[in-house]
């Protein structure tokens, strides 16, 4: 029973702690190109704002590309959102609304939606040397 109770202690303060902080998932420091998102070869647009119409195309990032530094997110669909919604509901909300990651890759910075991206599992330390 004290180890139960414990463990709910535990549980509340975890809860409170994403409370304040107003999110359950840290975005990660780098991105890499999400290998199954992207066809061998193809290259991704960069674009210097978070949507395809009306925006600039200001580079490529190759299909295999590692070590694109997070610059921050927007839009798609919050936690809290995805717990509530059906799968079919989900990709219909990414659909209308998708995330967009700004990122930093080669010198150049610009916008790729989040869909074509994953963490990169490189050390920060590689790949901030390889800049």
């Amino acid at each position: 029973m004290k180890q139960m109770l414990t463990n709910y202690k535990i549980v509340i303060f975890m809860l409170a702690g994403l409370i304040f902080t107003g999110s359950a998932v840290a975005e990660p420091d780098f991105y890499k190109v999400r290998p199954d998102s992207v066809r061998a070869g193809a290259t991704l647009i960069l674009r210097n704002q978070p949507k395809v119409r009306h925006s600039k195309r200001l580079g490529g990032v190759p299909y295999n590309a590692d070590c694109l530094r997070n610059l921050g997110c927007q839009g798609g669909l919050s936690a809290e959102e995805a717990a509530k919604l059906s799968p079919a509901n989900q990709a219909r909300r990414s659909r209308q609304s998708p995330r967009w990651c700004q990122i930093e890759y080669n010198g150049m910075t610009g916008w790729i939606q989040g869909r074509f991206l994953a963490e990169s599992l490189t050390p920060s330390a590689k790949c901030v040397a390889t800049k």
